[in-house]
């Protein structure tokens, strides 16, 4: 099986849908004040690479958990 990453960065100057808040990094914890690095990321569900479940537009539908892995693999003969 062959498995392509289509993951798109997070960044602050990334394109993001009109009308969306582009994401705020903001550092929390450097490595000189605390000894570890930790970011705070905040933005919205449709930034980036995502997936929408049927949830996200039918009032019934599936929501991602509820989606086997199986269907998000592409199946090849």
């Amino acid at each position: 099986m062959k498995i392509s990453d289509l993951t798109y960065p997070i960044t602050q100057d990334m394109p993001v849908y009109p009308g969306t808040e582009q994401p705020l990094i903001v550092t929390g914890c450097s490595i000189e004040e605390t000894g570890f690095l930790e970011k705070k990321i905040t933005m919205y569900s449709h930034t980036g690479t995502h997936v929408d479940a049927p949830a996200h537009l039918l009032k019934e539908g599936k929501t991602l958990d509820m989606l086997p892995l199986n269907h998000f693999l592409e199946k090849h003969c």
